[in-house]
């Protein structure tokens, strides 16, 4: 919140002279829209700074992160969308002070362990988005699907692993949710923003009885549903 940049002079500089007169560079920063506001007016409030901030390659961009709700369990996912910005923006190969790398680090949405597991307050609160089931793109998916599809899992009958494959034909939020015979939620295995693909996802039903389950894909107003059967 509050203004996203501002510039004040420091002990006897003039740093606003400096900025006007181009020996202070405001050049290919990023500011994201959220939390400061979406315009450039709104984080940048000083009109000399706005003049000088809107070129040289700056943006002022949403970040397209998973999920920004922070409800309890599952309500935060602060991986970026692989479509997003966050994961692939390049710098300007024409300025020397940037060099272009060919990893994403901690804005790599494809990442086994995301950033905040394991240490952070958004694990400790439990509002993180945990899918417990390890998820993997198809590689070398050239074709895109033309539609939503949701596959029958395999095996089935299966005890207690079981694989269900899906695909999205653009990207967007998609949830993959497990329910018993009772219509209870038993389980989120997706709940983040995908890239046009299709995908596979592993279950393991170890904790769970023996039964019927229901595997349910809500993919924007694309609600797909089919079951399948544990056997212990």
């Amino acid at each position: 919140t509050g203004d996203g940049i501002s510039v004040e002079d420091i002990d006897i500089e003039d740093s606003r002279s400096k900025l006007e007169n181009g020996l202070l560079v405001l050049d290919n920063n990023i500011w994201w829209d959220f939390g400061a506001g979406s315009t450039l007016e709104t984080i940048v409030p000083q009109s000399f700074v706005r003049n000088a901030a809107s070129f040289s390659n700056n943006q002022l961009t949403d970040p397209q992160i998973a999920q920004i709700g922070r409800s309890v369990e599952s309500g935060l996912n602060p991986t970026p969308s692989a479509n997003g910005p966050a994961a692939t923006v390049t710098v300007n190969p024409q300025n020397p002070f940037y060099t272009q790398v060919d990893y994403k680090g901690a804005f790599d949405p494809d990442c086994v362990t995301p950033w905040f597991s394991g240490w952070s307050a958004l694990d400790d609160e439990n509002i993180t988005n945990k899918a417990t089931g390890v998820e993997e793109k198809i590689a070398d998916n050239t074709n895109i699907p033309n539609d939503y599809l949701l596959d029958q899992n395999y095996p089935n009958p299966f005890n207690p692993t079981t694989t269900i494959s899906y695909a999205v034909p653009t990207s967007g939020m998609v949830k993959l949710t497990i329910f018993n015979q009772l219509g209870q939620e038993i389980e989120t295995l997706v709940q983040s923003v995908k890239s046009a693909g299709t995908y596979t996802i592993s279950w393991d039903a170890a904790d769970v009885p023996t039964g019927l389950y229901f595997y349910h894909l809500q993919a924007g107003e694309t609600i797909l549903v089919k079951k399948m059967m544990l056997i212990k």
